[in-house]
Parts: structure tokens; C-alpha cells; sequence
């Protein structure tokens, strides 16, 4: 009988990239209706580190402007990437052998809104935490960097 080799991941650490909120911004300038919010991924594969990066952007914008934006690097150790990401570099292609992405952007997704949450307390933003996201969606939208 083949043995499974369990592959091991962690989260290695968390950069804030940018921070900005709008001046002057009071409760009554956001409301629910016109409050929308744009999050985006982008998947870094380092093969000579042995480390996914994920940076997660979030921006949240009113009907006439960008209200608040964070972007925070995460960085996943791996024990051998090699051994999960076959990379044929002829087809530009990336093959997943075993796929921890969906699991890292759930790990992004929580942590992404224990910041939001911790940033907006005591400010307008506080009652707009960030929503509940399909990881399924951010596995469609996520684009990949290969280094």
C-alpha cells in the first residue's frame, strides 16, 4: 500500500501594503444602499522560497468616491511546492497537484475582516464589516504570479 505524504502549510506572516480612509467621512455620509466594495486577489507562487503570497485588496466606495481601502500581503509557508504546482512554462500553465488556494482564501477572507473590524472601530466604517464572500467567486476572479 502507497503512503500519503501530509503536506504541511502555515501562515508564515501578514504585511499591511496600504491603509486609506477618506477625511472627514461622518455615519450619515454611508449609508447601506450606496456603499459598494471591490475585493480582489492575486496569487504569488515562489518557487525558490517555498511560499504562496497572497495580497488581498479591499475597497469600499460610495456613489461619488472611494471611501476606504486596505491591501495586506499573506505569506504561506510551504513545505515543498514543487511537489503540489507542476508549472509547464510552454502552455503558461499551472497544474495543482494538491490545491491548498481555496483553503488559504478562506484563511485571507477571515483574517482580512478581524482587521477591517479592528481599523474600523470608532470610525463610519464600523457598522460595514466586510460581507461574506463565495470562495468559489475568489478562486474565479484570482490571478496567478509565478517567481
Amino acid at each position: 500500500m502507497e503512503k500519503q505524504t501530509e503536506r504541511t502549510y502555515r501562515l508564515d506572516r501578514v504585511t499591511e501594503l496600504e491603509f486609506k480612509a477618506a477625511d472627514n467621512i461622518c455615519r450619515l455620509d454611508i449609508i447601506k444602499d450606496n456603499i459598494r466594495y471591490q475585493y480582489s486577489t492575486v496569487t504569488k507562487l515562489r518557487r525558490e522560497t517555498d511560499d504562496i503570497e497572497i495580497c488581498a485588496s479591499l475597497v469600499y466606495y460610495n456613489i461619488e468616491s472611494q471611501l476606504f481601502s486596505l491591501k495586506e500581503a499573506f505569506v504561506f509557508q510551504v513545505d515543498a511546492l514543487s511537489e503540489i504546482v507542476e508549472f509547464n512554462e510552454q502552455k503558461r500553465e499551472i497544474i495543482f497537484k494538491s490545491d491548498p488556494i481555496p483553503t488559504f482564501l478562506d484563511t485571507v477572507c477571515g483574517t482580512m475582516r478581524g482587521i477591517l473590524i479592528e481599523k474600523a472601530k470608532g470610525t463610519a466604517f464600523e457598522p460595514f464589516p466586510l460581507p461574506l464572500m463565495s470562495i468559489q467567486m475568489l478562486m474565479d476572479m484570482n490571478t496567478f504570479e509565478i517567481f
